[in-house]
Formats: C-alpha cells, sequence, structure tokens
C-alpha cells in the first residue's frame, strides 16, 4: 500500500516538473530558436546535442537550488555579474547572424551556423548557463512546490521533479528540432530569414536584460 502510495506521489511529482519545464520552453526564446535554426542548417545529430547542453544546465541549477535551499539566498550582486557577461554574447551571437544574413551564401548543410563556438553540446551550455531568467523561474517554482507541500527536502521526491524538469525541457525543444529537420529540406530559400530572425532574437533580449540591469541594478546607485 505504501510502495503505490509512493509510486504516484512521484509520477505526480515528475509530472508537475515537466508541466512546469514544458511551459517555460515552449514560448519562443533564444534557446529553443537556436534549436531550431541548428536543426536546419546544421542536422538533427548537432541540435540534440545542442539541446543536450541546454537541458544539463537546467538540470544542474535546479539541482543546486534544491539543495542550497536552506543556506543560499539568491545575491543580487549574482546577476550584476552573471548579466552583462550574457549581454556580451548575446550581441555576439546577433552580430554573427546578421553577418550571415548579409552572406547568405555562406550558409549550407556542410557549415556551422555559429564559427565562433564550433560545438553545439558547448554553445547549448553556454546559452543556457548565461540565462539569467532561469534563476528567478525556477526559485519561484521551488518555492511554489515546496509551500505546497508537493516537493520535500527528500530524494524520493526531489529525484522524480528533476527528471520531469529534463523530459519536459527535452520535449520542448524536440518540438523545434523535428521543425528544424522538417524545414532543412528547404534551407536554401530560407537560409538568409532563419539568420535574420535568430540575429533579431539575440538583439532583442540582450536590450531586455540591458534595460533589466538599469532598472534593477543601476539606478538603485543613485
Amino acid at each position: 500500500m505504501f510502495i503505490t502510495e509512493d509510486r504516484h506521489k512521484s509520477i505526480r511529482i515528475a509530472t508537475s516538473g515537466f508541466l512546469i519545464s514544458l511551459i517555460g520552453a515552449l514560448p519562443l526564446g533564444t534557446l529553443n530558436l537556436t534549436t531550431f535554426e541548428i536543426a536546419a542548417t546544421d542536422g538533427t545529430a548537432s541540435a540534440l546535442s545542442f539541446a543536450s547542453g541546454v537541458v544539463f544546465v537546467e538540470l544542474l541549477v535546479v539541482s543546486l537550488m534544491l539543495a542550497t535551499a536552506n543556506k543560499m539566498v539568491i545575491k543580487l550582486s549574482f546577476y550584476k555579474y552573471i548579466i552583462p557577461v550574457a549581454i556580451g554574447f548575446l550581441i555576439y551571437l546577433s552580430i554573427t547572424n546578421f553577418y550571415q544574413f548579409s552572406h547568405a551564401e555562406g550558409i549550407s548543410k556542410t557549415t556551422t551556423m555559429f564559427q565562433g563556438v564550433q560545438s553545439p553540446l558547448l554553445l547549448g551550455i553556454l546559452l543556457s548557463a548565461l540565462n539569467p531568467l532561469q534563476f528567478p523561474y525556477w526559485f519561484g517554482w521551488n518555492t511554489a512546490m515546496v509551500q505546497r507541500k508537493k516537493l520535500e527536502g527528500t530524494a524520493s521526491t526531489q529525484i522524480p521533479y528533476i527528471i520531469g524538469i529534463g523530459a519536459g525541457t527535452l520535449g520542448a525543444l524536440l518540438c523545434f528540432i523535428f521543425l528544424g529537420s522538417y524545414i532543412s529540406e528547404h534551407i536554401i530559400k530560407y537560409e538568409s530569414i532563419l539568420s535574420l530572425i535568430l540575429g533579431l532574437a539575440y538583439l532583442s533580449f540582450s536590450i531586455y536584460l540591458l534595460f533589466l540591469l538599469f532598472r534593477r541594478y543601476l539606478t538603485t546607485t543613485t
């Protein structure tokens, strides 16, 4: 009886993690748009490698948050360091894509989209690690799960939760991989458009982070 109840509880927690992660990963953003473009230009294997890097960092972030929930509070100074680095990296990626857009003939199935970061796995790790919005997102959801007594400080609840999160993010990214693989048949027609869209996405997100940094931290010094 107790085994059955524990199993049902683990399934519910894993499902909660899956849905929370899926909801967070499905809206258009830099990570899923990059997954889509890599799948369209470099193939499914490269896109899966990128997605693996994204999921790895996300699970690491959530695990560290859960492990230090009672010992560490996210400091504002942490964002002061990570946001400028993220802005710089996103601007670099936007310039790269705008360059690809202006030299569309340079993009093909035999070249990589991001010449500065040749490894899709490394690119996934970097983009995910430099995504400062994931920290308040998971901090909020983890807190809500604990307050609702759905998540406890035990491995029996945290492990299914983390597994569900990984499955949700991977499931969302797989949708973009499938779309990218489908459009790869017509990549010659859409290659410049993809570069322009992703370049604008990176630039827009970097501007948003710059606004966030200025509003929350730089103005507090006055």
